[in-house]
């Protein structure tokens, strides 16, 4: 399925991971709904969802730094207008773009118009929010909302995104899935029904650094608008509600750090990701857990700034080291107040400082053969530490390959973080299909920083 056809000439190559659909969902934001057969039936949970994005209506003005965006459609020209298509970046003043696998979309008529097409799609069981026009794609009931810079091509995020349909006769025939800049599935919101002319509300907005990258809209079950066939469910939409779309991101790279005791500073990386055109900030403090501010570590705030083209910064915590026997403390670093990119995930770093006179116990480490072309490898830790490779053969095999050396690659010291780490081991052309022809395999050992070694036989 390629939704990119309808997107503007030089847009569609920016939209060229939306085709990745995960299984799994992995955030749960604030969800509202509303059913009910009127406007007002529903109103207040869209005032709800408007509070929970905050700040102001930015309608279709500049770029803003907060606030909210909102369609209702009813501005769009007649020559956009039934019967003529929908241009789909109409809004990219307002910082959204919309394609389909359909054919493309749809804004109804007025009451009164140079064609004397029916409103409303001529469906008599179709009605308005917010008077008078209603919104839907074309060839499809499916549809995916992209969000930019207001104004720009610069690809941006949301942090909440809301629809209003009309006649849902069964709940489950619409819904909403968001995803993120990557094409993770965040979560999925089902509209819920509003049979015979009502109106229907869904939306969700994520308050933990979660980032809409793309939203998908699927819009009943049929993509016939005049009215139900049998055992089809036509459904349309009015107004669109969605925080206001931001460039580029700003996070820590990790959520969780381990430092020794006595290593005088802790160093956290701040990360940003996306646009990097401009100048971007964010503001930083720190906060007692277990540790304590003025005895295991130096309370701090203050501000990081990326410079245009800048993608990492450190924060410097500094330590203090103690000679009382006592358990691991923390203390954790929170960002805030981002502006010229939007603040994602993790926002939060949990530093632990590990007592010098804790003995650490052993990594525990496991080597997965990635299923993708070369020798890429998954490398699952249960902590922080750091590593070696070489891969080797044996005497037995070097003789038989003709090599004079047994190892055939090796590295130098490299960090090894708590969870998944990649590793990517260069082998010439020629020695691999060697390696290949002889069926050798290989030996894959991982010297960890404690001491232990992992190995691996690798089959080419």
């Amino acid at each position: 399925m390629d939704m990119r056809r309808n997107l503007p000439l030089g847009l569609a190559a920016l939209a060229a991971t939306a085709a990745l659909i995960p299984a799994t969902a992995q955030a749960d934001g604030v969800k509202r709904t509303a059913a009910g057969s009127a406007p007002a039936d529903i109103a207040a949970t869209i005032d709800a969802f408007r509070a929970d994005i905050g700040g102001a209506n930015n309608a279709g003005g500049p770029a803003a730094a907060s606030g909210r965006r909102e369609i209702n459609w009813d501005g769009v020209p007649d020559s956009n207008a039934d019967p003529n298509p929908f241009p789909a970046g109409t809004f990219l003043g307002r910082g959204i773009l919309f394609d389909t696998p359909g054919t493309g979309f749809r804004v109804s008529a007025n009451a009164v118009n140079p064609t004397a097409t029916p409103v409303r799609f001529g469906n008599p069981e179709f009605q308005v929010f917010s008077a008078q026009k209603l919104f839907a794609p074309t060839g499809s009931n499916l549809y995916d909302s992209h969000f930019f810079a207001p104004g720009t091509a610069v690809p941006a995020t949301t942090n909440a995104f809301g629809v209003v349909f009309t006649d849902v006769d069964v709940t489950g025939s619409a819904k909403i899935e968001y995803f993120d800049p990557t094409g993770a599935l965040l979560d999925t919101v089902v509209v819920p029904a509003s049979p015979n002319g009502g109106l229907s509300f869904a939306g969700e907005s994520f308050d933990a650094g979660e980032r809409i990258g793309r939203v998908r809209v699927t819009s009943g079950t049929t993509a016939t608008l005049t009215a139900d066939a049998p055992g089809q469910d036509a459904v349309a939409q009015d107004d669109f509600i969605y925080g206001e779309p931001l460039p580029g991101l700003v996070a820590f790279q990790a959520a969780q750090a381990r430092i020794d005791e006595d290593a005088a500073t802790a160093a956290l990386t701040v990360t940003r990701q996306g646009d990097r055109t401009g100048t971007a900030t964010v503001s930083y403090t720190t906060a007692d857990g277990t540790a304590k501010a003025g005895q295991d570590y130096a309370a701090k705030t203050g501000t990081v700034t990326f410079a245009p083209g800048e993608t990492t910064k450190q924060i410097t915590i500094a330590i203090s080291a103690d000679t009382a026997k006592e358990s691991d403390e923390s203390f954790s670093v929170a960002l805030s107040n981002a502006s010229g990119a939007a603040l994602a995930a993790p926002r939060t770093e949990t530093v632990t400082i590990q007592d010098r006179t804790v003995k650490k116990s052993k990594l525990k480490v496991r080597v997965f053969r990635l299923l993708s072309p070369g020798l890429r490898f998954a490398i699952a830790s249960d902590d922080d530490g750091t590593y070696r490779y070489k891969l080797t053969v044996s005497a037995a095999q070097a003789k038989k390959l003709g090599l004079k050396k047994r190892t055939l690659a090796s590295s130098g010291k490299r960090s090894l973080h708590a969870g998944a780490n990649t590793l990517n081991v260069a082998l010439g052309g020629k020695l691999k299909a060697k390696l290949h022809k002889a069926k050798v395999k290989p030996t894959l050992t991982l010297a960890l920083g404690d001491a232990t070694n992992v190995r691996q036989r690798v089959t080419l």
